[in-house]
């Protein structure tokens, strides 16, 4: 992880900053090795300075600090204070992971379980006095929008099992038969496939409420798929866009969803098909898409 990004300090601030890190390090590392030693390898001691500044920044941001205090301040008070957030925010993981479990689909995915239970060991281990800045090394299942590579330790833990949970939402929303037969469609194995769950499943829905269709059937035809690239072609890019907001919205509206972070979610999602459709105007053919079932 970049320790220190340029915008927060240059020249003689920085070179002081790093002064000070590095004194907190040394009494970090003794703290590490519990009194032995305050010598430890390279890459460990990366580790612990990754760990402290991680969970510096978390202090300064929650309490809306200016960072230029850290150039005069005692830095352990912000390291304390940011382990008490770290553990408000691992409690509050925890409970989120809880609610991801209780409304995890009842269709199987290699990818999605083992996901889970690793994040469910991550949590139950996690160190927010030396390895705080570290992510769960088990997350292999990908979301439809995945949290910011920038993000760190349980900042990106939470958003991770946030994307989870809307999408369990989401899943539940549709007629189950319908999600597997979606499935199927994209990989009859799509137990044991590298697949998001709902991906197809919201694609369709998108485009059904594209032509003010019932979303949760996800039975979209070729003549569907016909409507869809009349309406589409010869649009701009922009106006592209904003039918495919729209159709989030009605998507949204019609699974009765009114939170606004998963509206935002399934709108955000929208925005990634635009290449997907720009490239299959050119070949009038948008079944690469929108499945037909």
């Amino acid at each position: 992880m970049e320790l220190i990004p340029g915008n927060l300090f240059s020249g003689d601030d920085l070179q002081i900053l790093l002064s000070r890190l590095w004194t907190l390090l040394g009494k970090q590392t003794e703290r590490y090795t519990s009194g032995d030693s305050t010598s430890v390898t390279v890459e460990t001691a990366q580790e612990l300075l990754a760990s402290l500044w991680y969970t510096i920044t978390l202090a300064m941001d929650e309490t809306q600090t200016p960072y230029g205090r850290l150039l005069s301040d005692e830095l352990m008070p912000f390291v304390r204070q940011g382990q008490k957030i770290l553990q408000d925010k691992l409690e509050a993981a925890k409970r989120l992971w809880e609610m991801v479990c209780r409304t995890a689909p009842e269709i199987q995915n290699f990818y999605y379980a083992d996901t889970l239970r690793g994040i469910g060991d991550y949590l139950r281990h996690y160190d927010l006095c030396y390895f705080a800045h570290r992510k769960p090394l088990c997350i292999n299942y990908p979301l439809l929008n995945a949290p910011s590579e920038k993000m760190h330790g349980l900042t990106y833990t939470e958003q991770y099992l946030k994307c989870m949970l809307a999408e369990n939402l989401l899943i539940h929303g549709f007629e189950e038969d319908a999600v597997i037969c979606v499935l199927q469609t994209v990989a009859p194995d799509y137990q044991e496939y590298y697949l998001n769950l709902c991906e197809q499943s919201v694609t369709n829905a998108l485009g059904l409420a594209f032509i003010g269709k019932n979303v949760r059937t996800l039975h979209l035809g070729y003549e569907d798929q016909a409507e869809i690239l009349e309406i589409m072609q010869n649009r701009s890019r922009g106006k592209q866009r904003e039918f495919l907001h729209a159709a989030a919205l009605s998507v949204c509206d019609q699974m009765e969803i009114t939170d606004k972070w998963i509206i935002d979610y399934v709108t955000s999602f929208s925005d990634t098909l635009l290449p997907r459709i720009e490239a299959a105007l050119e070949r009038m053919d948008l079944s690469n898409i929108f499945m037909s079932v």
